[in-house]
Order: structure tokens, then sequence, then C-alpha cells
């Protein structure tokens, strides 16, 4: 079984909602529109058991109501060991996971629509928006949990080939000086992110760079690269 579908990791991003929704402003508002979300992904990823899982969301619709501590263990517990079930015959969680793998993708295209954003990557993985008002192109990583790790790097990769190629010659890139991600990501695989080429900052975040992140508990990071650089090192090389 994968392992972004076990306790410990379910756990781990069942407590970080619980916290974003318990020092929300309105509350109730990021509680509703968690399980609004929550609830549209499950119907894609658990077609034909909705039976079984629609109990375990009736829960945590309850016990986020309810301000329960205990939401994050009872429910990655619960939903744990539906993957665990799906995941004994090897059948069965090979039509599971090609279902998953799909229905992430489609997700994955959501996300890039309703950022309004632009998608660089093959998988959809990597996507990224330039700043109204300045000369910063933002770049995000979409939902790609079912990616196999050397997939998200060659997907990864490719994204920035494609950036690169559009700062080189698309118009619409033209203002761009600056390429920045901002995430945990960065924050947990700095070494990687410099690996890749990009610097990463040392500083915390500001505050109001802080508040498009609240409950979240991992580090959160910034990283960058000018225009410059991302073309010299995922651009084109021409043969003289």
């Amino acid at each position: 079984m994968p392992e972004q579908y076990s306790c410990a990791m379910l756990l781990a991003g069942f407590a970080r909602e619980f916290e974003t929704i318990r020092t929300a402003t309105n509350p109730a508002f990021e509680r509703a529109a968690f399980m609004e979300r929550t609830r549209a992904t499950a119907a894609r990823f658990f077609e034909g058991r909705e039976a079984t899982v629609a109990p375990i969301l009736d829960e945590m619709d309850a016990m986020l109501a309810a301000g329960d501590e205990r939401f994050p263990e009872t429910i990655a517990e619960k939903l744990g060991r539906v993957f665990e079930e799906i995941y004994r015959d090897p059948e069965t969680a090979e039509k599971f996971h090609g279902h998953m793998r799909a229905v992430e993708r489609e997700e994955r295209d959501r996300i890039v629509a309703a950022a309004e954003g632009m998608s660089l990557s093959p998988q959809g993985m990597l996507y990224g928006k330039p700043d109204q008002d300045s000369d910063t192109f933002r770049l995000h990583v979409a939902l790609a949990k079912t990616l196999e790790p050397t997939e998200m790097l060659r997907d990864f990769q490719a994204g920035m080939k494609e950036l690169a190629r559009r700062l080189a010659s698309d118009p619409q890139f033209s203002r761009v000086q600056e390429i920045v991600g901002t995430s945990w990501i960065v924050g947990e695989k700095s070494k990687l992110a410099k690996l890749m080429g990009f610097h990463v900052a040392d500083e915390p975040l500001s505050p109001e760079e802080a508040r498009h992140f609240g409950g979240e508990t991992r580090r959160v990071q910034k990283a960058w690269l000018t225009r410059d650089e991302v073309i010299a090192k995922y651009g084109e090389t021409k043969s003289p």
C-alpha cells in the first residue's frame, strides 16, 4: 500500500486540517468549505464504495463541528482501514490505484483551473501564475500523491524546461524577472530545491506571506530563481 494512505500519513494531514479550521477567523465557514471539498473528492476517489466511506465523512463533519480533538486520530484510523482493505487484494489494489491516478490527474487540472494558472508539466503537477502587479511568477506543485518519486522528479524537470522555453520566447512572460515558490515542500526538501538550482531563503516568511499557510505545522520556506537562471539551467542548449 502506498505510504501516503497509511494511518500515520493520514493522521498528519488531518491534524493540519484540524488546526487550520480551529484557528480560522470563521471556523464554521472553513469547516463547511473543507467538508464540501472532501466529499467531492471522496465521491470521485471512492466511486462504487460510497456506502463504506459515507459514514466516515458524516463522522468527520460532526467531530469538526464539535471541535473534537480526537478528530485526526479517529478519522485517520478509520480511513486507513478502508485503504488497507482495498490494498489487501493485489487485483483490487491495481484497479483502484489506476482509478486513483486518473482521478488525481483530473483533480490537478481542476486545481490549476481554479487558480487561473498555467499548467507547465506533462502530468500537470507543476503550474504557476504571474503576479498582476509585479515581475514575479509564482510556481506551485499540485496534488501528486499517486505519482512515484521518479515520476514526480521527471515531471518537475519537464515543467521547468517548459517554463524556460516560455521565458525565452513567450511574450506573456516578457515581464517576468523572478520565479518564486513558497511551500512546505521547500521547507522539508530544501537540499533538493538547491540541487534543482533554487535559492532557499533562511529568514522566516513575512506576516503577509505566513497568513496563507495558517494551520500548517510543517516548515514553510521560500525558494526562487531569476529569469536568466531558469533559462540557463533548463533552457535548450544549441550547438555552435
